[in-house]
């Protein structure tokens, strides 16, 4: 069974929100950051269905507005209509909690003045109203009670990059804590917390099968997973553009060979970046023009047919800083390959037929065969166009094909998608044996390197034990330790709730510590 005790440890099972009382001007709720209610407030999961605000008016967003990088609101001309009326716009300031409106002096401060909605993870303050400068009442919105699914799922994705982080306030207060309770009950919590990271992408998954749409939101999980961190956005939303509903009939009565070029034009061109020949002529060596034309031949007849339309513009894809084996083209030729070779069947029955392979209690070496026949699932011919090239039109790349899943894309996939998909389907079946067999897959499978956050906590907590974080497990538990406490926490090491366990942990070094 995976273990619970990081997730009932760290108070981070679903939000308990408590209103203030006297003395209590903010309530002691978990860490999030601000970055994953705007990402929440972007993604509105609620879809086309209204919302409430806290006085229990219906909401319907018509848009949630755009991005704002500089001073002011945090998104700008959203427009709205409250309990069926007229159009309204303004803009939207995001908080994880309502006090800090006023905590922030948005109250005094003319440059919020249009903002129209205030929305915030937990109202502590319900019973005060929030105004703006010129003395406009603000719409609040309530996210948690809604979006506990979606905050999960955000809160389990990759974090902040280290450099992001403000070191000064990360110093590292439970690495001295952990050495004393010794290796092996560190790497239990370690692993613990890995399992608790499984666990919260899990409830993705088993919210979609109540819903029963547990295959679909398998399909989103694997496009994020092949974007990475620089695109997960993207690819969710191309997954949005072109689900698994209309990518199974545009598939339909085509044949096994021409079902490659169908899903690269689709997928290509619902992604905005499909290339238009007639504005290449004359740039294209014979092969590029060939497959270009091809593809755009597929894409003005299988979209306009199955009303798929390009959701994004080549603006949208930030390539700067990318190498070029993580651009965009390559990843989404590799969607395509695995829809087309997968068409006639589906993806859970995929994964599940894999995990029951799993050997069990096997050698490294079975183990690793294993995983290379779960890379497999991935396929990757060498005369794909994208195998041999970064972009449309781009230079043969220079010592022969290229995969484009590789064992430590298809490791990243199983431990961040199809474990937690199994997880779920699991768990809705009270099946302990599934579930049993997915945590031993999920501790054994090959783990991904080391990445910034993983070194940067590896140094923070661990110092220079060797053999220390390196498992699956383990390494998602750095990862999911750095999320919740030291990027999330606005007052560091001394505020920190992980710490204070640590350091009781600590106290009673040598008594046994029960992981279940």
């Amino acid at each position: 069974m995976f273990s619970t005790l990081y997730l009932d440890m760290t108070g981070l099972a679903p939000p308990i929100v408590r209103e203030a009382g006297a003395g209590q001007s903010r309530p002691p709720v978990r860490r999030v950051r601000e970055d994953a209610v705007k990402s929440i407030w972007m993604e509105q999961p609620w879809g086309s269905g209204h919302i409430r605000d806290v006085k229990g008016r219906k909401l319907e967003i018509i848009s949630p507005g755009w991005l704002h990088g500089s001073s002011g609101p945090d998104f700008k001309n959203a427009v709205f209509r409250i309990d069926g009326g007229a159009a309204e716009k303004g803009d939207v300031e995001i908080h994880v909690r309502s006090s800090d409106w006023n905590f922030h002096k948005h109250n005094t401060d003319p440059r919020y003045n249009n903002t129209r909605l205030h929305v915030v993870l937990y109202c502590d303050s319900r019973a005060a109203a929030r105004f703006t400068s010129d003395g406009a009442p603000l719409v609040e919105i309530e996210l948690a009670p809604i979006c506990a699914g979606a905050l999960d799922r955000i809160r389990s994705h990759q974090p902040l990059a280290p450099g992001m982080a403000d070191m000064k306030s990360v110093t590292g207060r439970c690495a001295a804590s952990l050495q004393r309770i010794g290796e092996e009950k560190t790497a239990m919590l370690l692993e613990a917390a890995g399992e608790g990271r499984c666990e919260l992408k899990s409830r993705r998954y088993m919210e979609a099968m109540r819903r029963g749409e547990g295959r679909e939101e398998l399909y989103s999980g694997i496009f994020e997973a092949m974007g990475y961190s620089a695109f997960k956005s993207q690819f969710r939303g191309l997954a949005v553009a072109a689900p698994l509903s209309k990518t199974r009939a545009v598939l339909e009565n085509v044949t096994a060979r021409k079902r490659p070029a169908v899903m690269t034009a689709i997928l290509m061109g619902a992604a905005g970046l499909l290339v238009n020949p007639v504005t290449m002529a004359g740039g294209l060596d014979f092969e590029s023009s060939e497959f270009i034309n091809n593809l755009w031949e597929i894409w003005t007849d299988f979209g306009q047919r199955h009303e798929i339309k390009a959701a994004f513009t080549r603006e949208d894809w930030r390539f700067a800083g990318t190498r070029p084996a993580n651009f965009p083209q390559g990843r989404i030729a590799a969607l395509a390959h695995f829809l087309a070779s997968h068409a006639e069947g589906d993806m859970e029955s995929l994964f599940v037929r894999a995990v029951d392979n799993f050997p069990a209690g096997g050698a490294k070496r079975e183990i690793a065969a294993w995983m290379d026949g779960f890379s497999r699932l991935f396929p990757s011919p060498q005369e794909s166009y994208f195998a041999r090239r970064y972009t449309f039109g781009g230079k043969v790349i220079a010592g022969g094909p290229r995969r484009l899943v590789g064992p430590e894309r298809a490791g990243i996939i199983f431990i961040n998608v199809a474990a937690p998909y199994l997880l779920a389907r699991a768990r809705m079946k009270d099946s302990r044996a599934d579930e049993e067999k997915i945590r031993l897959a999920f501790h054994a499978s090959a783990a991904a390197e080391k990445n910034s956050v993983i070194s940067f906590m590896s140094d923070r907590l661990l110092g220079n034990r060797p053999g220390m974080g390196r498992g699956t497990a383990a390494m998602q538990g750095l990862i999911q330790i750095y999320s919740d406490f030291c990027v999330a926490n606005e007052r560091g090491c001394g505020d920190c709730r992980f710490a204070a366990y640590a350091e009781k942990m600590a106290s009673v070094a040598g008594k046994s510590m029960e992981i279940e």
